[in-house]
């Protein structure tokens, strides 16, 4: 896979659409900055560059609106640029609108340029969804019809579902022989762990799809106290996939201990680059170390640095280029900026949190009943821990169903006294409930 950027401003997709970059622009290329709790959500984010004495030069702000009746949903994201006098004007950018449906998952968004102070609609997407709420689709066209009235298509990718949490990524890009990836096709398939995790993914192309050759690997390994499953991923994927470029990482859900990407090459697959994270005491990101190998060597390039204001809330992200081994120089900066909000700021829901979750009863020796209440009706997954984090048990179901658990682990093996975890999650959301098992 390409190592794409770590932020990708809005006023670049259209060149980086047809440059074919999203042909490999593989589903590991996601993420969004969450906030530490429901109280907050984000304002804005101010993207500047160091200059040769360090100092600070703002470059790019994307400041996010959001609906009046969802208060943390997203309607749309305006991005202004500097303009030659240094400032950042709000004559000159972009701006992407977000459509949603009945069930609160985005089914299509418009992108918009600012060039001389007029919108003109540049790119047009579409998402569908099956009857889990599950992302299936999505289209991102041109702004303008063929001689059969139909958008003219840029990229389309498919995701095809297995058993439990499994799936896999088909992608088509328009044009791609005409630029670096000469094969219109790309397929991404995924090896998982016990827990359901992403630990390998692996990259092929095709001219047919049919015919399909590989090309890229990446492996992928866990903090030990990371409790997500195979589900938060496709809730991950279904709620922010669709809104293209908010999606400016290149990580999983939950939190990773190192990826390292492979080239497929004389029939062998060659080690080419890595990541390394470090986490604080809290388990939040302070670093992602980025390295290549040189020989048998593993030489730094680059590292980001992640710091927190006094909510919990990301503060900042320094990036730096680092040469001659640990030699580090600031080159990049994003400072985000946080807004607290009231339940009078939502004319439709009240102030609960996004996703609770209760058991009874407590403790329990038979069956265990299991309630998890959300705002939002897409699907949720319960997962079951044991005092060492082990995932015990997987449940999925909608919002305000009563799912029970016997007791029992994934293979059918009644489970020792004990106390155990549960943990709910549905997008970004998180719930979690302790429980006792008696016998």
């Amino acid at each position: 896979m390409k190592k794409a950027l770590y932020l990708l401003p809005l006023l670049l997709l259209p060149m980086l659409l047809t440059a074919g970059v999203f042909q490999d622009f593989g589903i590991k290329h996601l993420g969004i900055v969450l906030p530490y709790s429901t109280a907050y959500r984000l304002q804005n984010e101010m993207y500047s560059n160091y200059q040769e004495d360090q100092s600070l030069l703002p470059t790019e702000r994307a400041n996010m609106h959001y609906s009046q009746s969802y208060p943390t949903r997203i309607d749309s994201i305006t991005v202004n640029h500097r303009d030659p006098f240094g400032f950042i004007s709000p004559d000159t950018g972009a701006k992407m609108v977000y459509f949603y449906n009945a069930a609160g998952m985005i089914e299509s968004s418009d992108l918009y340029f600012t060039p001389d102070s007029v919108l003109e609609l540049s790119i047009k997407s579409t998402a569908e969804y099956d009857s889990q709420n599950r992302l299936v689709r999505i289209f991102l066209c041109e702004p303008y019809y063929d001689d059969l009235g139909n958008l003219v298509p840029l990229l389309r990718r498919h995701i095809v579902y297995g058993a439990g949490s499994t799936f896999e990524i088909y992608d088509w890009v328009a044009d791609a022989d005409e630029y670096e990836d000469e094969d219109p096709y790309s397929r991404i398939s995924f090896q998982y762990d016990a827990q359901g995790r992403i630990i390998q993914e692996y990259e092929y192309s095709s001219a047919d799809s049919v015919n399909w050759v590989q090309e890229h690997k990446t492996e992928t390994t866990y903090h030990p106290q990371d409790t997500s499953t195979g589900y938060d991923y496709i809730s991950f994927i279904s709620q922010y996939l669709p809104m293209l470029v908010v999606n400016r990482s290149n990580e999983y859900p939950g939190n990773l201990q190192q990826t390292t990407e492979y080239e497929w090459y004389n029939e062998s697959w060659m080690a080419r680059s890595r990541s390394l994270y470090t986490y604080d005491e809290q388990i939040r990101k302070i670093s992602i170390d980025e390295q290549h190998l040189s020989g048998d060597v593993w030489e730094i390039d680059g590292r980001d640095l992640y710091s927190y204001d006094a909510n919990g809330n990301l503060d900042s992200i320094v990036m730096q280029i680092c040469q001659g081994g640990s030699a580090c120089t600031n080159t990049m900066r994003i400072d985000f900026a946080w807004e607290t909000y009231t339940a009078n700021s939502d004319l439709v829901q009240g102030p609960v949190p996004e996703l609770r979750i209760k058991a009874y009863p407590v403790p329990f020796a038979g069956e265990l009943s299991i309630l998890a209440e959300s705002k939002s009706s897409a699907p949720l997954w319960v997962g079951i821990y044991n005092q060492r984090g082990q995932l015990v048990r997987e449940l999925s179901g909608l919002p305000g169903a009563n799912l029970s658990w016997d007791g029992r682990d994934k293979s059918g093996k009644a489970c020792s006294s004990g106390i155990y975890f549960l943990r709910a999650s549905q997008g970004s959301s998180t719930a979690n409930a302790k429980i006792v098992r008696l016998r």
